[in-house]
């Protein structure tokens, strides 16, 4: 870009705005780019970036988005829209926390839980007073639990129990072993 194009305003010493600016970030050159640094040096900016098309939004600490206040409870005060690609939410170094009076999940084609351990209900007993789950067909896949006890898959011995085979191999194994010694 020419230097003829590129304009750069200082709002005394906190704020300042670049416009065709050969600056380089991380997500790359910036067509326009909007910084505030506070006293102590918490930086917040506003960017778009050329090539990618990128636009972004970098809050050095905590950002809160505020809305809705001369709402009716019942109205759409944030809406988000990702209309093609993915829409992504992160929190790499700790927890994605929803809180709600009501909180609805619903996929098109799979709705999908996934984790090391996946709980659901509060931990604490009494605390949940219902979970249902309905569907045309219900499959569950364990190996132990009190599920895969009722199940009978918790191990061979469980899957068997209540079957002549596991009767047979009991009676089998108590006539080998004997009386045990004391």
């Amino acid at each position: 870009m020419a230097d003829e194009q590129r304009q750069y305003d200082i709002f005394g010493e906190k704020f300042l705005i670049e416009t065709n600016t050969d600056r380089y970030s991380k997500p790359g050159k910036a067509a326009y780019f909007m910084q505030s640094q506070t006293t102590d040096g918490i930086k917040y900016n506003q960017s778009l970036h050329e090539g990618s098309g990128l636009s972004r939004i970098h809050a050095g600490k905590s950002l809160q988005i505020d809305v809705g206040g001369a709402n009716s409870d019942d109205a759409n005060s944030l809406i988000m829209i990702a209309h093609k690609g993915n829409a992504s939410i992160n929190a790499d170094g700790g927890k994605l926390l929803l809180k709600a009076n009501e909180i609805v999940l619903e996929a098109k084609t799979l709705l999908s839980l996934g984790g090391a351990t996946v709980q659901v209900g509060f931990p604490q007993g009494g605390r949940t007073d219902r979970v249902d789950i309905t569907g045309q067909s219900v499959d569950v896949a364990t190996k132990c639990g009190n599920i895969g006890v009722l199940l009978r898959t918790c191990s061979s011995f469980q899957a068997m129990a209540g079957t002549y085979v596991i009767n047979d191999l009991v009676a089998g194994v108590a006539k080998g072993v004997g009386k045990p010694r004391m």
